[in-house]
């Protein structure tokens, strides 16, 4: 999921030849950030802590990296109920802090999206370090479940790669401060929770529109939910939904919708724990093939190496006696503690 601060250009400018107040000589808009990226994520734990999240070791979502006036939270999504509160926490922390701006009268506002990428397939983890690609073992070799554990508690220390990621980003591109708009997967789960009591949140659906580089640049359908919190906007907005016969979409329409979507075009469905798929997805099962038989390859490496530096098996021979006494006679002295 994503958070951006929306003004923040004019903001900055407005700035512009004015030096800073007090005993600080930054401008003000400097201080206003710094609280932007440590309020949110205050607010967005503060928020997750409240909901009912189901099991304690289902963790919140923690800051991947920012960029700019953006801050990008993950998290592993362990089930349906797990994917709702994570969004209602997110949607209340907008919410919050959105709130927290009107009442100090600054021109600024947030707004967010969020998405779902399957790991390791269609997606990948990459170990990085001040912004270089780590040369580690880990990158190089086959991934193992311990890294992608290690990519869950630190996400800041790693970059994630893949068509879910992309489309993710295009998709935030739609969103607004009364909207927060989804990705078609996170969509088609939310409106599964919503038909379980689990989520409840008003969704809205906008058409389908073309986003470049996503699911071969056909159409996407453009999913919303509603996060106006001022009062008379949401009058205002329902009298006009009124006069338009628009209407919020009903999760099972929705959802059947997205269903129907997705199996037309192609696109794999998200599987999570209870969730309304089960099955893996074919990219899966593709690079669990490939898996397994790196590992295979891996192990048998391994093998012939420990074989190899093994003594009189060497080409597979033994080492004649002298020859191994030469050898013995040159080996470092081990050291021997003395009471």
């Amino acid at each position: 999921m994503t958070v951006d601060l929306v003004g923040s250009t004019a903001y900055k400018s407005s700035f512009l030849n004015r030096r800073g107040h007090g005993r600080d000589p930054l401008p003000e808009w400097v201080s206003r950030f710094r609280q932007f990226y440590q309020q949110f994520p205050e607010a967005l734990s503060a928020a997750y802590q409240k909901t009912d999240s189901g099991d304690p070791d289902h963790p919140e979502p923690k800051v991947w990296k920012t960029v700019g006036d953006e801050i990008i939270f993950c998290c592993r999504v362990h089930s349906v109920q797990h994917l709702a509160c994570c969004v209602t926490a997110f949607l209340r922390a907008l919410e919050t802090y959105g709130q927290s701006l009107d009442t100090d009268g600054v021109p600024l506002d947030v707004k967010g999206a969020g998405w779902l990428a399957g790991f390791p397939a269609e997606n990948i983890s990459i170990e990085v370090f001040d912004g270089n690609v780590a040369a580690t073992k880990k990158n190089q070799e086959y991934l193992t479940e311990d890294f992608e554990l290690e990519a869950d508690l630190k996400p800041h220390k790693f970059d994630f790669l893949g068509t879910g990621i992309d489309a993710g980003f295009r998709v935030a591109k739609n969103a607004t401060t009364d909207r927060f708009t989804a990705s078609v997967g996170l969509s088609y789960i939310l409106a599964h929770a919503a038909q379980n009591n689990m989520f409840i949140g008003q969704f809205s659906y906008h058409g389908r529109e073309q986003l470049k580089g996503v699911n071969r640049d056909h159409p996407y359908p453009v999913v919303s939910i509603e996060t106006e919190r001022n009062p008379e906007k949401r009058r205002l907005r329902a009298r006009e939904r009124l006069l338009t016969a628009e209407a919020f979409v009903a999760p099972v329409a929705l959802y059947d919708f997205l269903d129907d979507y997705m199996r037309h075009e192609g696109i794999e469905y998200p599987v999570l724990t209870s969730g309304p798929v089960s099955s893996l997805p074919d990219s899966y099962k593709a690079f669990q093939t490939a898996w397994e038989a790196n590992v295979r390859e891996a192990e048998a490496r391994d093998e012939s190496a420990k074989e190899a530096e093994m003594p009189g098996n060497e080409g597979g021979e033994e080492m004649p006696d002298d020859v191994q006494r030469f050898f013995e006679a040159r080996a470092p002295a081990k050291d021997v503690e003395t009471d």
